[in-house]
C-alpha cells in the first residue's frame, strides 16, 4: 500500500522522531521546514501511480501538474521535489545511492530557511520505520480466495503482515520492532521479485533479517544528515514465534544492532 494510510503513517513516524505531542509547544524544525516536510512526505510515492521503479523521477512533473491549484511557486517547487526524490532512487549528479548529499544543507525560499538535507533524512527514516501490517493485503491469503498475488509480490505482502509494532520511543532513543510468526511460516518459501524481473523464492524469517538490516544501514546514513535535531541511538528487535493452532509462544528471539 502506497495510499494515504501510508502517507499518514509516515507523518506519525516523523512526528514520533521530533517527539511531537500536545504537551509541546516548541520544534526542532521552524514552521516553513514542517510545512516543506509534509508537503515532500505526501508527494514521495505518488510517482508509484506512473511507474513503481522510476518514481522517485517523476516526483518534480506529478507536483507540476497539480500546481495551478497552489499558491507555490516554481522555484519552490524545485526544492520540494527534490528533497521528495531523495527517498530513494539514485544521486542525479554521479548516479550512486547517495541522494541526499546532492541537496544543500542550507537554502532560503521566501525570506524563510530550511534544511533540505535534514527534511530529507527525516521523511527517508520515518518512510523506513512506519512499516506496519495494515500495509499488507491480508485477504488474498485466504486458501479459498480466487484472487491470488502475483508471485513476485507475495514476500513483501507476508513480511508486512507479521510486523506488530515498529516504533521510535523518544525517551530510550531506540526503534523497537516486533514482529509474529506462526510455525507454519517458518517454512514455507514465498516468490520475491528482484531488481532484474526474476523472481526467486525466501523465507519469511529471511526477508526478516534483511529488513532489519536494511533499516540498520538506512539509519546509518539518515544519521549524518540528522544535525542533532534527531537522535537515534539503534534498532532493538523482538521476534515472537508461535504455534499455529493456539498462538501460543514456542519462541523468543531479541537482539539490537549493537549485535550487527
Amino acid at each position: 500500500d502506497h495510499g494515504p494510510d501510508h502517507f499518514e503513517s509516515v507523518i506519525n513516524a516523523a512526528g514520533d522522531l521530533l517527539n511531537v505531542d500536545d504537551k509541546r509547544s516548541e520544534l526542532n524544525l521552524n514552521a516553513y521546514e514542517v510545512y516543506i516536510l509534509l508537503v515532500t512526505i505526501l508527494l514521495h510515492d505518488a510517482g508509484n501511480i506512473i511507474d513503481r521503479e522510476t518514481h522517485t523521477a517523476v516526483i518534480r512533473e506529478i507536483f507540476v501538474y497539480y500546481m495551478d491549484k497552489t499558491a507555490t511557486d516554481i522555484l519552490e517547487v524545485n526544492s520540494i521535489a527534490d528533497i521528495a526524490r531523495a527517498h530513494g532512487g539514485k544521486s542525479q549528479k554521479n548516479g550512486s545511492l547517495d541522494t541526499i548529499r546532492d541537496l544543500s544543507p542550507e537554502h532560503v525560499e521566501r525570506r524563510a530557511k530550511f534544511r533540505p538535507q535534514l527534511i530529507a533524512a527525516l521523511l527517508r527514516f520515518a518512510d523506513e520505520i512506519c512499516e506496519d501490517s495494515s500495509r499488507a493485503c491480508s485477504f488474498y491469503e485466504k486458501i479459498d480466495s480466487k484472487r491470488q498475488l502475483p508471485e513476485g509480490c507475495q514476500i513483501f505482502h507476508k513480511y508486512a503482515s507479521s510486523i506488530k509494532s515498529s516504533l521510535y520511543d523518544f525517551e530510550t532513543k531506540f526503534i523497537h520492532l516486533k514482529f509474529c510468526i506462526f510455525k507454519k511460516d517458518l517454512f514455507n518459501e514465498y516468490g520475491k521479485m528482484g531488481p532484474d524481473k526474476s523472481i526467486e523464492k525466501i523465507y519469511l524469517l529471511d526477508e526478516i533479517y534483511l529488513r532489519i538490516n536494511k533499516m540498520y544501514k538506512e539509519w546509518l546514513y539518515c544519521n549524518d544528515f540528522f544535525d542533532k535535531v534527531i537522535e537515534v541511538k539503534g534498532i532493538k528487535v523482538t521476534i515472537h514465534i508461535l504455534t499455529d493452532d493456539t498462538g501460543r509462544e514456542l519462541k523468543k528471539i531479541e537482539f539490537d544492532t549493537e549485535q550487527f
